[in-house]
């Protein structure tokens, strides 16, 4: 800086002790992977005699490394459908209406608790029991946001949705739907996402730790099996849509190490590592596991984790209560998120409808009744013995995931504790006694019934793991192109 102060104080150093560039044309190699090499320049610019910087490129072709076939190609003069381009132009404007506080700004409940809340229906048809408040305690949703939402579900469905040439296409243009609000993940890119072996960081370190399971009997190795998800039907030309697409799911197999072995198709057709279709074989398995996880991470953990558990409180506990004071922070925007999606998620028209790949009546909505309506109450560590991966060294989710399973049980059974002197003050909480007995119900719950102190301590806390670290670990999801027959 300038003035005296400014010369008395040293500058900062420069963090940048050399650079490397490689020009447009450097890159337009013209075999499928070579070598490039360029000078290192120092903090000025000059080129270092003695130092240089070697990248390996690769050249890939959508239709050679994931097609099975040329006979469709990707039509690169179809227009982003009018849909997708006002709502990259409106996306920014919803998110800007919208408050995200810090936690030392969060206030204390006010809203009188209220079994009536006014609650909002989306598939009032065939799922009654799914519901949520129309307004959030503490961030209700703009009408602006709502209106919207709901002027942009009256634009014509089009089905536009065409096949990219590469990752890095499908990534674009999905960043220019929702335009740049999509923030890289804290802990980095993936450098290599296509590789195998990125395939065992997904399904043991990332959102398909839900999913993987031990083989059975005496086999080695694991495996996931997400060929359920073929159930779900596609987008098909006899049923009035523009083009076949390739049905979800396929059965993942990984040997004793973790490391991808081979994945088996809905058909019972087999790939290999270092096959023909093996880059497609890994493509669809990839697409099923983030697939699955979205399902996982909107119907079970928002709409019956956090939906329910958040309408517990506000319906049932005084804002004075000590558990409804202590609990809420967990459920910041919860209702408010539910809200903001109604148009968007369960609509034959909205963004997801109009996103994948799936029919609407048969596909889409059948997801939201299987996930929502079949929802029942389970247990972290149960999940885990049922996968028999709790023993697992290198599946984070029976290391990671259980100790802070544990802090949350012992922060909560804690907190309960102190709430409670003696048994006579838990027994004469009629409040907490209602909320419990709306949980039983609404969350199918088959063992922890009974209103005692352990039955509620094991119910909320499974319930704060599961709308914290849970859902934290399973949003962090790479995008993938949806395949096209």
């Amino acid at each position: 800086g300038g003035g005296l102060l400014g010369k008395l104080l040293p500058a900062k150093p420069d963090k940048i002790l050399g650079t490397a560039e490689f020009s447009a044309k450097d890159l337009a190699i013209s075999n499928d992977h070579e070598n490039l090499t360029t000078r290192m320049k120092d903090r000025n610019g000059h080129a270092s005699p003695l130092s240089f910087l070697e990248i390996e490129v690769f050249q890939k072709h959508w239709r050679d490394v994931y097609g099975k076939s040329h006979e469709h190609a990707p039509n690169e003069d179809e227009e982003m459908e009018p849909f997708f381009r006002i709502t990259s132009s409106s996306f920014r404007a919803t998110i800007e209406k919208s408050n995200n506080k810090k936690a030392y700004q969060f206030t204390p409940p006010t809203q009188a608790a209220d079994p009536n809340l006014e609650m909002i229906t989306p598939l009032p048809d065939v799922l009654k029991r799914f519901a949520f408040p129309k307004y959030d305690e503490m961030d209700p949703v703009p009408e602006k946001v709502l209106l919207i939402f709901l002027a942009l579900k009256q634009l014509k469905f089009r089905d536009t949705l065409t096949p990219f040439k590469n990752r890095s296409d499908a990534i674009h243009k999905a960043r220019l739907t929702v335009g740049n609000n999509l923030r890289a993940p804290k802990e980095g890119r993936w450098m290599h996402p296509t590789r195998d072996a990125a395939m065992k960081r997904i399904y043991f370190s990332s959102i398909g730790m839900y999913f993987i399971e031990k083989a059975p009997g005496f086999e080695k190795g694991f495996f996931a099996d997400l060929r359920e998800l073929s159930k779900y039907e596609v987008r098909r030309t006899e049923a009035g849509y523009k083009r076949d697409y390739e049905p979800f799911g396929c059965k993942t197999y990984f040997d004793e190490s973790g490391n991808i072995s081979k994945i088996e198709d809905n058909d019972g057709t087999e790939y290999f590592p270092g096959e023909t279709y093996w880059e497609w074989a890994k493509l669809k398995s990839r697409t099923a596991v983030f697939t699955k996880a979205a399902f996982l991470h909107l119907g079970d953990i928002h709409y019956c984790w956090g939906n329910i558990g958040a309408s517990a409180l506000r319906m049932f506990l005084s804002p004075e209560h000590p558990l409804r004071r202590a609990f809420t922070p967990h459920f910041y925007k919860t209702h408010h998120t539910c809200r903001r999606a109604q148009y968007s998620l369960f609509d034959d028209h909205g963004i997801l409808a109009r996103g994948l790949s799936m029919d609407y009546e048969k596909g889409l909505k059948q997801v939201f009744i299987d996930h929502i309506g079949g929802f029942k109450f389970n247990r972290y560590p149960d999940n885990l013995k049922e996968q028999k991966v709790e023993n697992c060294k290198f599946h984070v989710g029976a290391n990671d995931g259980m100790d802070l399973h544990k802090v949350l049980s012992d922060y909560v059974s804690e907190l309960i504790d102190e709430v409670y002197q003696n048994q006579a003050e838990f027994e004469e909480d009629l409040e907490l006694r209602k909320a419990h007995e709306f949980l039983v119900k609404e969350f199918v719950v088959t063992k922890e019934t009974e209103y005692t102190l352990d039955n509620v301590k094991t119910i909320w806390a499974e319930i704060l793991f599961r709308v914290t670290g849970f859902h934290n670990s399973g949003r962090k999801q790479t995008l993938e192109p949806l395949i096209h027959v």
